[in-house]
């Protein structure tokens, strides 16, 4: 008879440390935020999510206004050719990109008070303006998508948060 045995004692001290990994995963979270916020500041350079398409192009309207720039109340100058939704440079939406963590959650976002809404409809696309009239196409940023009424991250974000699980598990998480 062929036989393999195991002593516990052997595997005793590699599966407490293991354990200690797990129970404190502030790493694991402060690598997820970052990892995606990487990946949203990767779509503002790309024009949209890698691996989910590029964005809608900007209606003929909106480069209008953006090649001869906006005056009045709140004037721009012209920014156009140039990024979709970086008007303004960086400062704008894509320099609202934030993220933050504690020992058990991850957050990633962008927009804060008067910029949330903004943000929001650029996500998901929407009506907007005066009366609602303008149809806004979704450029979403965010490494989110929806599924039926729900969220779900993209292939790209639960790659990546797979293998910082697995980086926590095997010890290779700094």
């Amino acid at each position: 008879m062929l036989e393999i045995k195991l002593d516990t004692n052997q595997a005793l001290p590699e599966l407490q440390a293991l354990q200690r990994r797990i129970s404190h995963p502030s790493r694991l979270m402060a690598g997820i935020a970052k990892s995606l916020e990487s990946q949203a500041q990767q779509a503002f350079q790309d024009q949209g999510l890698q691996g989910e398409g590029k964005w809608a192009a900007l209606s003929v309207r909106t480069i209008a206004e953006r090649t001869r720039g906006r005056r009045g109340k709140n004037p721009e100058p012209a920014s156009w050719p140039g990024a979709i939704l970086n008007r303004s440079g960086g400062r704008g939406l894509v320099g609202s990109l934030m993220s933050a963590s504690s020992a058990t959650t991850a957050t990633v976002g962008a927009g804060s008070a008067k910029s949330a809404a903004y943000a929001a409809i650029h996500q998901f696309g929407g009506k907007a303006g005066r009366s609602h009239r303008v149809t806004i196409p979704a450029r979403p940023y965010l490494p989110m998508r929806m599924k039926g009424s729900d969220l779900e991250l993209t292939p790209k974000a639960s790659a990546s948060i797979l293998g910082l699980m697995r980086d926590l598990v095997e010890g290779k998480l700094g």
